[in-house]
């Protein structure tokens, strides 16, 4: 589609497994260089609560914890769509969430999407482990905790912490599997056409921002 941002606007992607914060640095980026935040999974779970078709096709994966098993035929249009937008299109855009396979990123090169920066979190499976499943939250007020981030100092807060279920050592290795079969191909694709940018996952969000 034809843009109206600037020449050199942000057009970029992030890429990371499971526990690499991947969402959170392109929520920090696209606020830092206003930028449009396009986040796969955040468009996917409004369309659940929409209560739409697509929302509907996408609902139970979401309650399952695998919004990357959300079918293409789903999650494409939505990102698209969110292209397209004005806003998107004036300013440029950061994006998480997908491409998440060489197959959805050849899905968006075909429709004319491209990328100027590609930026991979890099980090290592005990280090990926350890960031998801010693995640704990607090059942009273949802606030969430790490040992290696913040942690509760009142001894009655971090007695009541629990890990979320979806973040159970099981369903980190069916996602880390998955993300390490898909990671080779959507890489190789994305360096041919975009300057990739190596980085340590396990780096605070606010030096790499």
């Amino acid at each position: 589609q034809p843009t109206k941002a600037p020449r050199g606007c942000p057009r970029v992607l992030l890429i990371g497994g499971p526990g690499s914060g991947a969402a959170a640095l392109a929520a920090a980026m696209s606020q830092r260089f206003g930028a449009k935040l396009v986040n796969a999974t955040e468009l996917l779970q409004a369309a659940a609560l929409s209560g739409g078709a697509a929302g509907l096709k996408a609902k139970p994966f979401l309650e399952a914890g695998v919004p990357e098993d959300v079918p293409d035929d789903v999650t494409l249009p939505m990102v698209l769509q969110r292209l397209e937008a004005e806003d998107v299109r004036t300013v440029g855009f950061v994006m998480v969430g997908c491409p998440n396979t060489a197959q959805q990123l050849a899905a968006l090169k075909k429709k004319g999407v491209w990328f100027r920066h590609v930026i991979h979190l890099e980090q290592t499976q005990e280090e990926a482990k350890r960031a998801v499943c010693d995640t704990r939250f607090d059942p009273v007020d949802g606030s969430v905790y790490h040992p290696d981030g913040v942690w509760p100092e009142d001894l009655e807060v971090a007695a009541r912490l629990v890990a979320h279920p979806h973040q159970q050592p099981a369903m980190f290795n069916r996602a880390y599997k998955k993300w390490l079969a898909a990671e080779p191909q959507l890489k190789k694709n994305l360096v041919a056409d975009a300057e990739m940018i190596v980085e340590d996952a396990t780096t605070p969000v606010g030096e790499l921002v």
